[in-house]
């Protein structure tokens, strides 16, 4: 992919990032938006689209492994909500699979991301962003 090539907010960690720090009613509307674009999309995702705005709550970092694209893994953490609250920033790294070994992503590259991400909020004197968003707890499948 191309820098600033279009990627889907849904299965991506940069995506979830993004969500994780998108004012209230933004969210809720990007939520209806993705549903209302491809239901079998959302239906399939959302319950991992939650999870990872709960990890950057919780963690300031998530992972996708190979979601988007199955050879790459990916973390993501977000960075700050532009001034004009109509942007959200996000930073991202993504590995090729072979390369990484069993719980290196979450362990070492999520942490440094995270790390990353507060150094340059302070670099541009930016605070730490508020994860406000509230998701719902994933849906046990029946059975």
């Amino acid at each position: 992919p191309d820098i600033g090539l279009p990627i889907p907010v849904v299965q991506t960690a940069m995506g979830r990032a993004l969500a994780a720090i998108l004012p209230v009613e933004e969210a809720t509307l990007l939520d209806e938006r993705l549903e209302a674009d491809d239901a079998e999309q959302w239906a399939a995702y959302r319950d991992r689209f939650h999870a990872g705005i709960r990890d950057c709550a919780e963690r300031g970092f998530c992972t996708c492994p190979g979601e988007y694209m199955a050879a790459i893994h990916a973390v993501a953490a977000p960075l700050f909500v532009g001034h004009d609250l109509k942007q959200v920033f996000a930073i991202n790294c993504g590995v090729p699979a072979f390369r990484l070994q069993a719980g290196q992503l979450e362990s070492e590259i999520g942490p440094r991301i995270r790390a990353l991400a507060a150094s340059i909020r302070a670099l541009v004197d930016e605070a730490e962003p508020a994860i406000v968003r509230r998701v719902p707890e994933a849906k046990e499948a029946a059975g």
